[in-house]
């Protein structure tokens, strides 16, 4: 379970809080960026918030995250959608144990600013319990830029 959830938080977290950086038509600035994200899971009884404050590098804004996580080979994209500064996507991905997991979500940059939300649905094997057969955890995020890096 933990190793899943990990799973799932790393792939948020490299798709959408690490550099908060897409390429393909986002005006992603360089600089300091702060990024904000809430997570929302069953097992969790509030909500979880993490801040990040991270310089991102000129070549890091021009990076496409999607294709970085792609190349972890624990993903593929079933659907991408972009234009005006967002991008919409679904993403189909394994985790450790064999787990599937699918996510839909969207990121967005406009100037300073960056948003975002992602849901990852993952089939969980069968509990003695007879606990659920699926977990969604559920994350948005907000990002402004800062101002040029230290």
């Amino acid at each position: 379970m933990k190793r899943m959830t990990a799973m799932t938080i790393g792939c948020c977290g490299l798709l959408l809080c690490g550099g908060t950086a897409w390429a393909g038509g986002f005006d992603m600035k360089p600089g300091k960026w702060e990024s904000t994200t809430t997570m929302t899971m069953p097992m969790m009884p509030t909500p979880t918030t993490m801040t990040n404050v991270q310089c991102v590098t000129e070549e890091q804004a021009q990076q496409d995250k999607l294709d970085l996580m792609l190349a972890e080979g624990r993903c593929e994209p079933l659907r991408t959608e972009e234009g005006d500064g967002r991008i919409d996507f679904e993403v189909r991905c394994q985790g450790d144990a064999g787990t599937a997991m699918t996510g839909t979500g969207y990121f967005e940059v406009h100037g300073d600013q960056a948003s975002g939300a992602m849901e990852m649905t993952m089939a969980m094997p069968e509990m003695p319990s007879g606990g659920p057969h699926e977990m969604t955890i559920h994350q948005e995020w907000q990002a402004r830029r800062l101002g040029p890096c230290d």
